[in-house]
């Protein structure tokens, strides 16, 4: 459950739910039309939010969250 709020420019605030097994998340962004492929924003963090920042005004930006474990990326 991912929920995306607009801030100042060029921000968004990512919040989402703590996923039962995960120990950290990583989180990935894609700008559409821009990047081919979705390219990790911050290394493994252990809160269930994160605030981005840097976005291009106007854009469609695509944002994926992944909890991690000891098995490995969910």
């Amino acid at each position: 459950h991912l929920v995306l709020t607009p801030g100042g420019a060029g921000m968004v605030f990512a919040d989402w739910d703590d996923a039962r097994r995960a120990e950290r998340y990583r989180v990935f962004k894609q700008i559409i039309g821009t990047d081919p492929e979705p390219m990790e924003v911050t290394g493994s963090i252990t809160e269930s939010e994160y605030t981005l920042t840097g976005l291009p005004s106007g854009a469609t930006v695509q944002i994926t969250v992944c909890g991690v474990n000891a098995a490995g990326l969910g």
